[in-house]
């Protein structure tokens, strides 16, 4: 189960970077809004499970947590700060969220190789 969520997570990641090199703008953030549903879903499914993870697992898990808070949190304060949305801010609107995205890859894949086997 575990191979099978990594394999999930770098097929999304991949489509949606593929997605924004190729495809127009609205696409693009059309598969990162999808990416994002996904990552959020399996980290709930790996939250749920927390006393099966290593402590690399769980540390790393918090950390992503307090990264999607946090810019979860900041989104409210564009909405009230600004009432218009500049979809070329690029840093914003895309290397944060993708660099978020990659690192919750990255724990898919430490949740792999972890010893102990886990049932999602």
């Amino acid at each position: 189960m575990k191979k099978i969520i990594f394999v999930i997570c770098v097929l999304t990641l991949g489509i949606t970077v593929i997605s924004h090199t190729i495809n127009s703008l609205e696409d693009g953030m059309a598969a990162q809004f999808c990416l994002g549903v996904i990552q959020i879903i399996i980290a709930l499914g790996l939250f749920i499970k927390w006393k099966k993870h290593n402590v690399l697992v769980k540390r790393n898990l918090k950390i992503y947590w307090g990264i999607v808070l946090l810019y979860g949190m900041s989104h409210l304060v564009i909405d009230i700060a600004f009432t218009s949305y500049d979809l070329n801010n690029v840093v914003f609107w895309k290397v944060i969220p993708m660099s978020i995205a990659t690192y919750f890859t990255v724990i898919t894949y430490l949740n792999m190789k972890q010893k102990k086997e886990i049932m999602l």
